[in-house]
């Protein structure tokens, strides 16, 4: 999920809810952190062109039922799941 350009980005509920029998795989390539992302609850989050954390805000059951599932990242420190890009770009996740 990427923000920028001055956009405000509300969810309200999960980035990733898993359901079924277990199984799931959400997989995302990217090294955009060089060395390693900020996290939100877990979250990686890669902060560009001015953005900065005050701008991200994430609850902490924003990956629901984790049991039933798994993120695979290329990179597993410099991979990130949100981009906030931007000095007025904002990130919210409720994770409820």
């Amino acid at each position: 999920m990427t923000a920028s350009g001055g956009s405000v980005v509300n969810v309200s509920g999960a980035l990733v809810a898993f359901s079924g029998s277990g199984g799931n795989l959400v997989s995302v390539t990217n090294s955009l952190c060089s060395g390693t992302c900020p996290t939100f609850n877990g979250i990686p989050v890669f902060l560009a062109g001015g953005a900065v954390s005050s701008q991200v805000s994430i609850g902490p059951n924003a990956i629901k039922n984790g049991a039933l599932g798994s993120i695979t990242k290329s990179s597993p420190s410099s991979t990130a799941l949100v981009v906030v890009d931007g000095p007025t770009s904002k990130v919210t996740i409720t994770g409820n």
